[in-house]
């Protein structure tokens, strides 16, 4: 399944510092905005933020680390939903261009 991605247009200098963020953490500016827009739209339960993410195309055991649970329970909770699993890919988020999202 081939994730939508949608252009946001940002300031220069807000997008210069969430570059600085995202370079200090290791991670991509769509890691960054991804994480605070999840963040801003949360889910009540832990099951539904599990979900959430894993649609979101994050791999169980990102997903773990986020929640705090298990990556077993993650599966768990994932599988239950019908959601497929996400493989993780080093580098594949790295989208440099400013449209992200």
């Amino acid at each position: 399944m081939e994730r939508k991605t949608i252009p946001v247009l940002l300031p220069e200098v807000v997008w210069g510092k969430l570059a600085t963020v995202a370079d200090d953490r290791g991670v991509s500016v769509e890691d960054i905005l991804t994480s605070a827009v999840m963040q801003l739209i949360a889910p009540s339960t832990v099951e539904e933020r599990i979900v959430q993410f894993a649609r979101a195309g994050y791999p169980d055991a990102v997903i773990a680390d986020r929640t705090g649970q298990l990556v077993a329970r993650v599966g768990e909770v994932r599988r239950a939903a019908g959601v497929p699993a996400n493989r993780f890919r080093r580098g594949a988020a790295m989208n440099r261009e400013r449209s992200v999202a």
